[in-house]
């Protein structure tokens, strides 16, 4: 069964695949937490969501729209001021 740890291995599974050097430490944390986001809506069961509503678990969070999302705000918020290679 997956987990929060094996979603961030997996992540960092996949970029040590396409590393570059001098990339920032900085991408490996924020690649293992966005890969470990999408499971945070299990949170929803404590609040009655039940698994199969859109805001359940392997609803909204796990679509290819907050995937976007996430990784559009993520871009903003932690990579600024970097410039594209």
């Amino acid at each position: 069964m997956a987990s929060v740890f094996s979603h961030a291995v997996a992540a960092l599974g996949i970029g040590a695949f396409i590393y570059r050097p001098g990339t920032p430490k900085r991408v490996w944390v924020v690649g293992a937490a966005c890969s470990v986001i999408p499971d945070l809506d299990v949170i929803g069961f404590r609040f009655g969501i039940h698994y199969g509503d859109f805001w359940g678990h392997r609803g909204f969070t796990h679509s290819l729209l907050f995937a976007a999302l996430l990784a559009s705000a993520v871009m903003l918020a932690a990579f600024r001021h970097e410039s594209p290679a």
